[in-house]
C-alpha cells in the first residue's frame, strides 16, 4: 500500500493534544505558558530525559516527548503535522510544507495509535 498522507482529524488532534498535556503539565501552573515556546518545549523534554522520568517501556509518555519535540521542530523550521495511512496503519508525522516526506513521532507510534483510536 502506497503511503496516503491527509490533514487531522478532530480525533487525532484531541490524541496529539493528550500527549502534549503529560509533557506540559510538569511545568508549575503559573509557569505552562513556557510550553508555547521552543526553548520551553526544549527545557521540559530535557529535564524529563534527565531526572529519567520515563522509561524504554512507556510507550505514551515516549509518545509524548515525541509529540513535543515535532511541535519545537515545527515551530521553528516550519513543519506541519499530517497523518500517514499506509499498510501498518495510521500515524502522525510532521512533515515540511508542501512535501510528502517527514518523520512519524515515535518509532512505535504507528501500533500504538492505532490501538488507541480502536
Amino acid at each position: 500500500m502506497r503511503e496516503k498522507l491527509s490533514e487531522l482529524s478532530e480525533e487525532d488532534h484531541r490524541y496529539l493534544d493528550a500527549l502534549r498535556d503529560w509533557t506540559r503539565n510538569h511545568f508549575e501552573e503559573d509557569r505552562r505558558q513556557a510550553y508555547e515556546t521552543v526553548d520551553g518545549k526544549l527545557a521540559v523534554v530535557d529535564a524529563i530525559l534527565a531526572n529519567n522520568w520515563v522509561n524504554a517501556e512507556e510507550d505514551l509518555k515516549l509518545q509524548g516527548l515525541g509529540v513535543t519535540f515535532g511541535d519545537a521542530l515545527a515551530q521553528k523550521i516550519g513543519l506541519t503535522w499530517v497523518v500517514v495511512e499506509d499498510a501498518l496503519g495510521r500515524s502522525p508525522r510532521y512533515v515540511f510544507e508542501g512535501h510528502r516526506s517527514g518523520y512519524s513521532h515515535c518509532r512505535r507510534s504507528k501500533r500504538e495509535f492505532n490501538k488507541t483510536k480502536r
